[in-house]
């Protein structure tokens, strides 16, 4: 649903240091007629990091939240690695907080949601 690397989604190109990236449930396969009447409550994820150019972390979170100060997930210069995260739906989308002082690519997946 996400991928920064062709333009997948709402975010083109390498996500740059504090930079956020957003993608909206709308794009993905969510029934827009749970989404409408609040039926969703969070959706489940795979984000990989791909060709970071520092080590650092990223913060998943609702769309128009805040950044917590857990990461979901952790990688060093260099490196592709992913992780699974839930993510609690607040508004309709989840963006992606880049705690590292350099670029990188992500790619992120819906695997389902909860009503």
């Amino acid at each position: 649903m996400l991928d920064t690397r062709n333009g997948t989604g709402e975010t083109a190109g390498a996500l740059g240091k504090g930079g956020i990236a957003a993608f909206g449930t709308g794009v993905v396969a969510i029934p827009a007629s749970a989404m409408n009447i609040g039926l969703v409550s969070g959706v489940v994820v795979n984000v990989t990091v791909t060709q970071p150019q520092e080590g650092g972390y990223l913060t998943l979170y609702p769309h128009y939240g805040t950044p917590s100060n857990t990461s979901t997930l952790n990688f060093s210069p260099g490196q592709t690695i992913a992780n699974a995260a839930t993510v609690k739906l607040i508004e309709d989308g989840v963006e992606v907080y880049n705690g590292s002082p350099g670029n990188a690519q992500l790619v992120m997946d819906v695997f389902g949601y909860y009503s």
